[in-house]
């Protein structure tokens, strides 16, 4: 059975709320974000170290579109996360503008989990 949950950062289920939630439950987790902001790094890079630290696989592609993301941030996931993919559009008509969020339990049968939707890797 497919359950669908419809996510704003009004509700209690905020974007941050359930990458925190599925981050704990799950034992991948693709992050595919076009900008990942310094608030949201800073309120998950525990998780993200201790998620690491106990055999999760946590694997993140972003972009340099609009030179948006910070060097800094991107330089302390590339020492934690598994991998860390940067997409350079050469182009202006080549934006990358993708907002996906997977949570895969692989080696048993707990659910898996995606995110599609408009909201960014960032705080708000």
């Amino acid at each position: 059975m497919v359950e669908r949950e419809f996510l704003t950062n009004s509700n209690e289920a905020s974007m941050a709320t359930v990458l925190k939630r599925e981050l704990d439950n799950s034992e991948e987790c693709i992050i595919i974000s076009a900008f990942i902001s310094t608030g949201l790094h800073n309120m998950l890079i525990g998780q993200l170290e201790t998620a690491v630290a106990s055999g999760k696989e946590i694997k993140i592609l972003t972009s340099t579109m609009n030179n948006f993301n910070s060097p800094i941030v991107l330089q302390s996931f590339q020492t934690i996360v598994n991998q860390l993919k940067i997409f350079g559009a050469p182009g202006k008509n080549e934006a990358f503008h993708v907002k996906s969020y997977l949570f895969s339990n692989k080696y048993s049968d707990k659910t898996n989990v995606i995110i599609i939707g408009s909201s960014n890797f960032t705080q708000q």
